[in-house]
């Protein structure tokens, strides 16, 4: 029951959840969002009042619990009112009422406030309704906790409210967490999704790929009990009582509220074990953008939770990694959410550490008491960034942190910071200081004005934190204080420091703002204001504006350097001077090599040039980001001599010959990229419902290009290094065998595949005969592999490569015949891949470079490749190459090939086949008449003209 309101010693909370009449509906709005709070406000020590709101009422209804709140609470005393803002229906006389009775006012918010377009089309009016009664209710509220993470953004950012996000924590109760995971295999053998078929889950449900792995069962399991009439007829009691006008007594109350809570427990209780019986918990795409609960309650229910990934949403993809505490699919993707299935099924080892990792993940993180923990907290100030005004004892010890301290340990010995709270830092703080944030700025000896208020004093270009240890980097009015160079650093180091989820927060002087204010009719004075804005005080020395930032600047260069849902806000003041502002927050969604984010930076510089004969001046800046990165550590000089000045010059003016169009990972990469389109171009060849085999298959990059055929997968599954793709997972394997001995019958598959598989195999002659052995008589086989590489996947990489003619000799010892042979690339291509080699390998050999790091990277990295790109489309050299791409066909006999022949005439590639089935048998003669027919249908045909001169030779 209720915990009573006794007196103001401890925090007192008027809780108003959101309820229904009907089990029918009140079934879609679960145990955590309404009564588990409560378990939430025991636990922390709260005494709490729940009086619901009933969806099917307004509060002034008198069969609404609303409309006797007065009553209720008379006598009591509030410091907080929690209530849901989106679907209760409160009238302006209690709205007006709630802020009366406690001075902390807290919405919650359910949905999205973005709404899909979906919704629009299929029911404009409750949308409508929806938007019109949460704008109305959050008039009344002071702070919203949101399941959205760019509405909490939007809320903050409006400063309309305070706002904070759902899922920093979490909503199931610590002790509806399984103790031990359900057995496995689970009673039903397959995945399970409850909820609405809105959109396009019905047609997800209906797929093929999901047949018999995934099914929605047509009744919430607690309909096997009483519980839901229950339900309905304690709603209906209660009803009829009030619209009696029988006066509400508290022990009437208390009755009804102790009975609701029973029953809403119980329900959720059956609800977890009915989730439990499914081998997998799936969450088809969704309107609303965070998770369902769902996702949480198969956690806790000790299941795999499979859902679609949210897109836009970085902190709620960081909230469970991916392939360890959860398996995300795309939305568009159904055969990928097949994949997770079958794997599910199939590797019982697997689902059940998916499981173990997620109970454990939500049991520390995200349960319903760490929310109500930090909710309280977040209101009382402790974690957020309220403004401590001017004079203010922060309690806190002053410090001094040069570049070579420890700055965590410096923090936690001046208790500014401990380990498992977050770490906010306000940089540039001067003389407002931030509570839950350490507040960082120069010593006052620095300041001609400013009386600075700061818990540490520091040079903020000189700090250093661990990477990933930071939560938030805010800055109001500093960045603009930075050179263009300096600006990029530190992007660079905070980017690192941040933890992924973590938040970047800047805010400048708007230069197109400021512009257009100058540019506009207004007085001198407004225009001089708008100049000092620009320029800075400049009352002390590190008090002038050096560089200038707008929006558009601020989202390219975030962007670009790895941060992830950018966004920007531009305000101006509503008096004079009207100076114009710019905020920037960023998030950190994934960390970036330094090498990626350096390159970025270079690019970023390289815009800030306005002719190509700035290049000296480029190099300049780069050498600078490096320096400065480095902590001005200059690399000592060997054995190298370095470069001068008209070297470089003259180099560069050969390669301004290059072709600066084509991205840097086209050539670092074009290898695995003109692989990928040959794959795709084949693909698009192949009839629907073919039979595709991916021999080797790995990771099974390709099996979307083959989503129209039937598509099986093997591999060995030995080696455990990394893959490609930069996993060590491999995908879903249908077949588990050597390359030699594929458990399949003869004559079995259209389509055989096989990329980059046969320098790992011991006896690729024998492989060879498996895949003709497999294949169908006039399938085809796709093969690439290289002609010469270093050495990988090791210990499992036991040949360089393979030449033309060894797979023209051997595949016809099979009965494969081949009619395509393309160099992936030729001598230039291959000679640009191994200059980046030495680019990619730097870190190796730095030291041998002197101070001529930088130029060999570039040099060897981009400059050298571009020169030989634009020289292969000039002049192709075949003699060497990084491998080829073949295509070979089973051979069929001579009279089947002649009545294809007699159906098709026009078919050349009938005419090859006849041709080369004709050579395997030493009927060259024959082979001719073949090839002149061919030949009169398609004169340029290479294969043709290729076959044709063997022929010339042996006739």
């Amino acid at each position: 029951m209720p915990m009573p309101v006794k007196n103001n010693a401890s925090l007192r909370v008027l809780y108003i959840p959101l309820e229904f009449k009907t089990w029918q509906n009140a079934s879609h709005f679960p145990y955590p969002s309404n009564f588990a709070f409560e378990e939430g406000f025991a636990t922390n020590a709260v005494e709490y009042l729940t009086i619901p709101a009933l969806y099917e009422t307004t509060s002034s209804e008198r069969t609404s619990w609303l409309s006797h709140a007065r009553e209720l609470c008379a006598g009591k005393y509030f410091d907080q009112v929690w209530l849901e803002i989106v679907h209760s229906r409160f009238d302006e006389d209690f709205l007006d009422w709630i802020t009366t009775i406690a001075p902390v006012r807290i919405g919650f918010i359910w949905e999205s406030w973005e709404t899909h377009p979906d919704e629009l089309v299929n029911n404009p009016e409750g949308t409508k309704r929806r938007r019109t009664n949460l704008e109305k209710n959050l008039k009344c509220v002071t702070h919203v906790v949101a399941i959205d993470e760019k509405d909490v953004e939007k809320f903050n950012a409006h400063g309309q409210v305070k706002a904070k996000w759902l899922w920093d924590a979490g909503i199931v109760p610590e002790s509806f967490i399984c103790k031990e995971l359900p057995p496995t295999p689970a009673p039903n053998n397959c995945a399970v999704f409850y909820g609405a078929l809105y959109g396009e889950r019905k047609k997800w449900l209906e797929h093929s790929a999901l047949k018999g792995l995934l099914v929605r069962p047509t009744a919430s399991p607690e309909y096997t009990t009483n519980l839901p009439g229950f339900f309905d007829k304690l709603n209906a009691t209660s009803e009829a009582f009030l619209k009696e006008g029988n006066v509400v007594t508290k022990d009437f109350f208390s009755t009804y509220i102790d009975s609701l809570r029973v029953i809403r427990r119980e329900c959720f209780a059956i609800w977890l074990k009915g989730l439990s019986m499914g081998a997998a918990i799936v969450n088809l795409p969704q309107f609303g953008k965070g998770y369902a609960s769902r996702v949480l309650e198969g956690m806790a229910a000790g299941r795999p939770v499979i859902s679609c990934e949210i897109p836009d949403r970085p902190k709620t993809k960081a909230l469970f990694e991916d392939g360890k505490e959860i398996l995300l699919y795309k939305g568009d993707n159904p055969y990928q959410l097949a994949e997770h299935i079958q794997r599910i099924l199939r590797e019982p080892d697997f689902a059940r550490r998916i499981s173990a990792n997620a109970r454990s993940k939500i049991k520390n993180f995200h349960t319903t008491e760490k929310l109500v923990s930090q909710i309280l907290d977040w209101v009382e100030n402790k974690t957020t960034g309220s403004v401590v005004k001017r004079g203010m004892s922060l309690g806190k010890n002053k410090v001094t942190i040069s570049d070579s301290h420890d700055c965590l340990s410096e923090l936690c010995k001046a208790n500014l910071w401990s380990e498992n709270k977050p770490l906010r830092l306000h940089l540039g703080c001067g003389e407002q200081c931030l509570d839950g944030y350490v507040n960082i700025d120069y010593p006052p000896s620095e300041h001609n004005v400013m009386q600075v208020q700061a818990d540490v004093y520091a040079n903020i270009t000189e700090l250093n934190f661990p990477a990933g240890s930071v939560d938030e980097v805010r800055l109001h009015h500093v960045f603009e204080h930075f050179n263009r160079v300096t600006a990029l650093v530190m992007l660079i180091k905070w980017h690192n420091w941040l933890k992924i989820g973590g938040k970047l927060h800047i805010e400048t002087p708007d230069l197109i703002g400021s512009a257009k204010t100058l540019l506009a009719e207004s007085s001198r004075k407004t225009k001089m204001g708008v100049v000092r804005h620009i320029a800075g005080d400049q009352s002390s020395g590190w008090a002038y504006h050096i560089d200038h930032w707008f929006p558009e600047r601020f989202e390219h260069t975030l962007n670009r350097l790895g941060f992830s849902a950018v966004q920007t806000q531009s305000s101006s003041w509503p008096h004079e001077p009207f100076l114009s502002n710019v905020a920037a927050i960023a998030v950190k969604s994934q960390n970036v090599p330094l090498e990626k984010q350096l390159t970025a930076a270079d690019e970023l510089l390289w815009e800030s040039t306005v002719s190509p004969t700035e290049q000296p001046t480029f190099e300049i800046w780069k050498q600078q980001l490096r320096s400065i990165l480095l902590n001005n550590q200059k690399a000592p000089s060997y054995n190298v001599q370095s470069f001068t000045g008209s070297q470089m010059t003259d180099a560069l003016k050969i390669f301004q010959q290059s072709v600066p169009e084509l991205p840097i990972d086209e050539l670092h990469n074009f290898n695995q990229r003109d692989r990928d389109r040959w794959i795709h171009a084949k693909a698009l060849t192949v009839p629907s419902g073919s039979h595709v085999l991916d021999i080797g298959a790995g990771t099974c990059p390709y099996r979307p290009l083959f989503a129209h055929c039937i598509y099986k997968a093997h591999d060995f599954k030995k080696y455990t290094g990394e893959k490609l793709g930069g996993t060590k997972e491999y995908g879903i394997i249908d077949y588990e065998s050597d390359i030699s001995a594929i458990p399949v019958p003869d004559n079995s598959f259209d389509i055989i595949l096989c990329t980059e598989v046969l320098e790992h195999t011991p006896e690729p002659i024998e492989a060879i005969r498996e895949m003709s052995r497999v294949l169908r008589p006039g399938g085809r086989l796709l093969i690439t592999a290289p002609l010469g590489s270093g050495l990988h996947q090791l210990p499992y990489h036991y040949y360089g490569g393979f030449t033309p003619e060894w797979y023209k000799h051997f595949g016809s010892k099979f009965g494969l015949y081949v009619t395509e042979i393309t160099p992936n690339g030729g001598f230039f291509k291959l000679l640009a891949q191994e200059c980046a080699r030495v680019a990619w390998t730097l870190p190796q050999h730095q030291h041998q470079h002197g101070n001529n790091g930088e130029f060999i990277r570039n040099l060897f990295g981009e400059w050298i490749p571009r020169y030989l790109f634009a020289l292969e489309e000039k002049h192709f050299i075949d003699q060497f190459t990084v491998g080829y791409h073949v295509e070979a066909v089973k051979a069929r006999d001579i009279d089947t090939i002649q009545k294809m022949i007699d159906k098709d005439t026009q078919n050349v590639n009938l005419y090859v086949e006849a041709a080369l089935s004709q050579i395997n048998q030493g009927k060259f003669s024959n082979a001719k008449m073949y090839v002149e027919d061919a030949l009169e249908l398609n004169y340029n045909n290479s294969t043709l003209l290729e076959i044709n001169q063997q022929l010339t030779g042996k006739l």
